[in-house]
């Protein structure tokens, strides 16, 4: 056998890279990721979706709620009232103008998403199985709808985080792309735009201010007539003493004895007494009235039987009332005196003489 030649191993030898040559290390060819990665795509609804938002809707119901709730705030703090004693209340219903307005504008909002999106307001995307609930659960939840302040916050904030989701955007892109859309528009539209919001601004905070001065003189004024009536009692007291006392003094300067001189008596002589002449006949004797206002039957006040059934004539000696001879008298009540000196047959029963003062006294027969 020939000898075979073999390749020299030290002049064909080339040194290879360790490992895999294709997947030899490079500088810099290994990076650490980026952190502002996009955010995970929207879950999937078994049923109809949420509404998908704009965003300049969804900015208006961020801006709606704020507003109602900076209104109800101002309005709550000016129709507190601060008492002579340092208590401070709130006078009325706690509402005036300003917190009316804001109130009436967090129910149209809510309104307005119950008609654009309820499904998903009522569950909060998903979270809320109404079926599943007890009885306490489901009337706790549906007293926080109806006061609107605590579920309607929640679901915008659940609605802006859908709308990034489905546009794959976090919240600072979505805000620079709006910002960029804005500074795209012509100059003109940009400042009309910034005007418009300014005007409203300004409106608002007049509008705001001027309402909560209102509203606090409204306050002021539900406690002044308290302190004032209180005040107009003295006066009104005070007026029924003063005729009494000044005819007090009156009657005492009059009675009082004015001195005089005493005039020296001077002797004068005595007329001889004429003899009386004796009467041939006895004087008459005087006749009296029988009874009050000389009536025939001798009714006075004096104690005795009650008259539960006048005889005729009677309103010709006494001041009767208009209704004296009513459809249920008489016998149903005897016969009083009213406190304007006028005669009733209402004695005994509920509402006598209730026009004429109350009952006085009753009238007796003997």
């Amino acid at each position: 056998m020939g000898s075979q030649e073999f390749p020299s191993s030290q002049n064909n030898y080339q040194s290879q890279p360790y490992g895999n040559p294709q997947f030899s290390y490079q500088p810099g060819q290994f990076q650490q990721p980026p952190y502002n990665t996009p955010p995970p795509p929207p879950p999937t609804y078994y049923g109809p979706g949420p509404h998908n938002y704009k965003g300049w809707t969804l900015a208006t119901f961020v801006i709606c709620y704020l507003l109602a709730l900076f209104m109800v705030t101002v309005d709550t703090l000016a129709m507190q009232v601060t008492s002579a004693n340092g208590n401070t209340s709130t006078a009325g219903s706690g509402f005036g103008v300003v917190g009316i307005i804001g109130a009436g504008l967090l129910l149209a909002l809510e309104i307005f998403i119950a008609i654009k999106d309820g499904r998903s307001f009522f569950t909060l995307f998903g979270k809320f199985h109404w079926k599943r609930m007890n009885v306490f659960l489901k009337i706790f939840l549906g007293f926080l709808y109806l006061a609107g302040w605590i579920m309607t916050p929640i679901y915008i904030v659940l609605a802006i985080r859908h709308h990034l989701r489905a546009r794959q955007q976090t919240l600072g892109q979505s805000l620079q792309s709006g910002w960029r859309g804005f500074r795209a528009k012509r100059t003109s539209t940009q400042i009309g735009l910034g005007l418009a919001c300014a005007f409203l601004l300004v409106s608002f905070a007049t509008f705001t201010s001027v309402g909560a001065m209102v509203d606090r003189n409204m306050a002021l004024g539900l406690l002044t007539p308290t302190t004032s009536s209180q005040q107009a009692i003295a006066p009104t007291t005070a007026p029924t003493n003063t005729p009494v006392l000044s005819a007090v003094n009156t009657s005492v300067a009059t009675t009082a004895p004015t001195p005089t001189s005493t005039p020296t008596p001077k002797p004068t002589a005595k007329p001889t007494p004429k003899p009386t002449p004796k009467p041939t006949q006895p004087p008459p004797k005087p006749t009296t009235c029988p009874g009050i206002n000389c009536n025939p039957w001798g009714y006075n006040f004096s104690s005795g039987n009650l008259i539960y059934y006048p005889p005729d004539g009677f309103c010709n000696y006494f001041d009767c009332i208009p209704s004296f001879y009513g459809s249920d008298d008489p016998g149903d009540g005897y016969i009083v005196e009213c406190q304007d000196s006028t005669y009733s047959q209402s004695g005994g029963e509920r509402g006598a003489c209730s026009y004429h003062g109350g009952v006085l006294r009753p009238l007796y027969s003997h």
